[in-house]
């Protein structure tokens, strides 16, 4: 029975010669080698395009404020007291200046308090800061340091200044640097 269903088997399908042969693994032979190129072409593209990147952040240097620069920022102030309560819809100053990063100890008309300076040194274009409490202190030599505790004169220290041994709070955004 085996035999019979064998040789019917055979007889309706056709015969396999060597060239039908051949040329299905001459096909599959093609295919394997179209495949294994467009990889290495998807791979090499993605390598490429990886390198290009990686090279451009690197040589991309972030620019931060330095002492000298120019800077544009958006500026509010505060008055406050020792338990640093303030009123939130009443700022002192609220502008967007163009300052020089001077501190105060270098020069006592256009130079920065040293609480504004310190915390804008060293920061990127867009940086957002924090609320920053400045203590009060009094600083009547300018050089920086309070003359009653002898801790860093972070704010208006001078009996000159308009806002002479005042608790105050500041926060500002850096919108633009110009290297001087």
């Amino acid at each position: 029975m085996a035999t019979i269903l064998f040789k019917s088997f055979t007889k309706n399908q056709p015969a396999l010669t060597p060239n039908v042969r051949s040329t299905r693994f001459q096909r599959l032979r093609l295919d394997t080698k179209i495949k294994k190129r467009a990889a290495v072409s998807v791979f090499l593209i993605f390598i490429l395009i990886l390198g290009l990147t990686l090279t451009y952040l690197f040589r991309s240097q972030s620019i931060v404020v330095q002492k000298y620069d120019l800077v544009k920022i958006n500026y509010q102030m505060w008055e406050s007291d020792s338990r640093k309560n303030y009123n939130v819809l009443s700022p002192l100053y609220d502008y967007i200046i163009w300052i020089t990063m001077i501190p105060i100890t270098e020069n006592s008309t256009l130079g920065l308090i040293l609480g504004l300076y310190d915390n804008l040194l060293e920061s990127q274009k867009y940086y957002k800061s924090d609320l920053i409490w400045l203590d009060k202190c009094i600083d009547q030599d300018r050089n920086g340091i309070d003359d009653l505790s002898g801790e860093p004169a972070l704010s208006f220290g001078n009996s000159t200044d308009l806002y002479f041994n005042t608790y105050l709070i500041i926060k500002f955004e850096v919108l633009d640097i110009e290297k001087t």
